[in-house]
């Protein structure tokens, strides 16, 4: 298996003895003193790395996640949170008392979702080979990435959507870095920001098109079922009401469309139900 092992350079010593054990188990580990040369980009070489990666296992102590005393190590705080945009499992490996409290400010944030593997009592014994068996049993069982932070993120959006704070949820939407698996949710809830933001008959035809090409792309993906009722929304609201060659399929065709994709979430119909001056009426005759 592909693994990146994120480190501080303090605990060296460990983390070589421990590429070693892996190494000889079949696997192949990035590790950077080995794997960066004098002249060559840190930053690249880690990018480059990471894109290779299928679980980055992450040396927990006090030097690099740090603890109450200790700031950690600010390149492995980027490390992990590079791993969770790009939707790599991370392996917490604990060493030491850092992560029982959570590690410092702002590591605590980006681990308390993960299940650590306990290391303290095999480094007891200095039994390095018996560490590397333990990280190549997990492996064999299979990890799997964490998203629980994103959806919790996405949450928050969608709640200020429903009390129709399109600005702020707009704010965080463009802070927010999503792994792959939610960026199609991400972007559809920027096109509902975007279509909060002004009274949709006043947009410009060039806006509308836009946004049916936007809408369009992502009615062929797992937002199918909203995105075709946004779509919908759209030709009533805008092309019919500016008597304009209608862009989209037209309302009959897409709620035809969306039939099969089952009744469409009542969190979408309340995050889009001032678009319309008749709203309720028209999400009535959606859904039934």
């Amino acid at each position: 298996m592909r693994l990146f092992l994120s480190y501080s350079s303090r605990d060296f010593p460990l983390a070589s003895a421990i590429v070693q054990g892996l190494d000889a188990l079949g696997h192949s580990i990035w590790f950077a003193p080995e794997q960066i040369g004098a002249s060559r980009c840190f930053a690249t070489e880690i990018s480059a790395a990471m894109k290779e990666a299928e679980v980055l296992l992450l040396l927990a102590t006090r030097h690099s996640i740090g603890d109450t005393t200790h700031a950690g190590s600010a390149e492995v705080k980027t490390e992990i949170k590079m791993a969770r945009e790009k939707n790599i499992p991370v392996v917490p490996l604990k060493v030491d008392a850092s992560l029982d409290c959570g590690g410092a400010e702002g590591f605590d944030y980006l681990l308390k979702n993960f299940q650590w593997l306990n290391l303290e009592p095999m480094l007891a014994m200095e039994d390095h080979n018996a560490i590397a068996k333990l990280i190549d049993a997990a492996l064999t069982t299979g990890v799997s990435a964490d998203t629980q932070l994103f959806d919790q993120q996405l949450t928050e959006v969608e709640k200020l959507l429903r009390d129709k704070h399109w600005q702020k949820a707009k704010a965080l939407l463009e802070a927010l870095v999503m792994p792959a698996g939610l960026r199609q949710q991400q972007e559809l809830l920027k096109l509902v920001a975007l279509m909060q933001s002004r009274p949709i008959k006043s947009l410009s035809k060039q806006q509308a098109d836009w946004l049916v090409g936007r809408l369009t792309a992502l009615a062929q993906g797992e937002q199918a079922s909203v995105a075709l009722y946004m779509l919908a929304l759209i030709s009533q609201g805008f092309y019919q009401a500016n008597a304009i060659a209608d862009a989209t399929p037209g309302v009959a065709s897409l709620k035809q469309q969306a039939q099969p994709l089952g009744r469409l979430k009542a969190k979408y119909i309340k995050m889009t139900d001032a678009i319309l001056a008749d709203s309720t009426a028209f999400a009535t005759n959606w859904r039934y």
